[in-house]
């Protein structure tokens, strides 16, 4: 099956590049659904063919970035994202800079895992990576207040949330 897995990934560094960020994409620990990935398992080579980054797993749009590099650091899959430069992008760049956007979550194929019944979660031992996307999770409504106070271009945020309402089954 194919799972999407959301978490407070903490944005390490500047990659020392202009529009290039580096993060945590996953690391083994238990996240909020009891689950772990274990950092060892990733089969990065279809990813690394086509290394997107996507905004909140919107495989509809274009991607706001690609991953330069991506691998296993000590138990944790790292990588840094080189962002776009679409309008669209750009305000997630400059939400990603600003504070207000720090976590990534990962989509990926189980490939093996086992049902960890004393956690209630599962173990994921076997995943092939399929994208990773910037999200805004945990949302925080006084967020876009301070980005926009900041002088941030919100309009390209504002279309993407207008085309995802409108995209919404039953809507």
């Amino acid at each position: 099956p194919s799972v999407l897995k959301y978490g407070a990934i903490d944005k390490l560094t500047d990659g020392g590049m202009p529009r290039q960020v580096r993060f945590f994409f996953s690391t083994s620990d238990v996240d909020r659904d009891n689950d772990v990935i274990d950092a060892a398992g990733w089969d990065l080579a279809n990813f690394k063919r086509n290394p997107i980054i996507l905004f909140a797993h919107n495989r509809h749009d274009l991607p706001v970035g690609k991953a330069v590099s991506v691998g296993i650091e000590n138990g944790s899959l790292v990588g840094v994202v080189e962002f776009a430069t679409h309008p669209f992008a750009e305000t997630v760049y400059q939400l990603v800079q600003g504070g207000f956007l720090n976590a990534v979550s990962v989509g990926f194929r189980a490939l093996e895992y086992a049902i960890n019944e004393e956690r209630k979660g599962i173990d994921f031992k076997r995943q092939e990576l399929l994208e990773t996307s910037i999200v805004p999770v945990p949302a925080n409504q006084h967020a876009l207040i301070a980005a926009s106070a900041a002088g941030l271009d919100l309009d390209p945020l504002r279309e993407w949330v207008e085309g995802t309402i409108l995209a919404w089954p039953g809507a």
